[in-house]
């Protein structure tokens, strides 16, 4: 198991980003939280899954779903083995 801690900057914002991410983790069996941050066009993403599942939801991100136009993606931090953190996908 990974867990990372993503910043997605952009039109993020007022266009169902969050809710998308969620369905998408929900799908693929990833749980953590999303939330924007008070930073305007900024949304802060914990996902805690296996590797493939990882890198699978950071291409997705970077190919900007929905009507969101993603600027860059910064992957914060990334553990491997993490202890379990979340038991859902869940919107803050």
């Amino acid at each position: 198991m990974f867990i990372v801690h993503i910043i997605a900057k952009g039109l993020v914002q007022g266009v169902f980003f969050r809710c998308l991410v969620k369905e998408y983790a929900q799908k693929n069996n990833i749980v953590g939280t999303v939330q924007n941050l008070s930073i305007t066009n900024k949304v802060e993403i914990f996902a805690q899954a296996t590797e493939d599942k990882i890198k699978n939801f950071i291409n997705w991100l970077e190919n900007s779903p929905g009507l969101s136009k993603i600027n860059r993606i910064e992957i914060l931090e990334e553990k491997e083995n993490p202890r379990q953190q979340y038991y859902s996908f869940r919107i803050l």
